[in-house]
């Protein structure tokens, strides 16, 4: 008696993988956009943080009566290089509260730029993005990006 034969054949196989690669080829292009739009979301958080940091260390400079020591009214670079304003725990300097409340927020990398009114004492905006200097995916506050594709100078405000 013979056993009969278990498995796939060779043209099952080959329609399987056809159908894979099918689903993929559609699949695909649409996961990128949703990438993308997950970035810059994230981006827009991040520079709400800021916006909002900024937004409460001025208030606290001017309600203290200390805006006049406060250091920094803008600013733009690496987050990591806000870590000499951290470490030395220098409280009149905006840049400590923002490296503060980034650290306690998990955002351990990218870049952030943040300009505040002189006359106002109020921020102007803020920015994050995964680089400085870069280009794309700039996440802004007020009047952030919903569209992941823009290009924008990182450092600028926009409308």
């Amino acid at each position: 008696m013979k056993k009969a034969q278990k498995g796939f054949t060779l043209v099952e196989l080959i329609v399987v993988i056809a159908i894979i690669g099918i689903l993929a080829a559609i699949l695909v292009p649409s996961m990128m956009g949703y990438v993308k739009k997950s970035k810059l979301k994230s981006a827009n958080s991040n520079a709400k943080l800021v916006f909002t940091t900024v937004s409460s260390a001025c208030a606290d400079a001017v309600s203290n009566g200390s805006f006049a020591n406060l250091q920094n009214l803008t600013f733009n670079g690496n987050y990591t290089s806000l870590s000499t304003a951290k470490t030395a725990n220098n409280k009149t300097n905006l840049d400590f509260f923002v490296r503060e409340a980034l650290d306690q927020n998990g955002n351990g990398s990218g870049a952030i730029a943040y300009a505040v009114d002189s006359g106002t004492y109020k921020p102007v905006f803020a920015q994050w993005a995964d680089d400085a200097g870069a280009t794309q995916l700039i996440g802004q506050y007020p009047n952030p990006e919903s569209d992941p594709d823009a290009t924008h100078t990182f450092g600028t405000s926009w409308t």
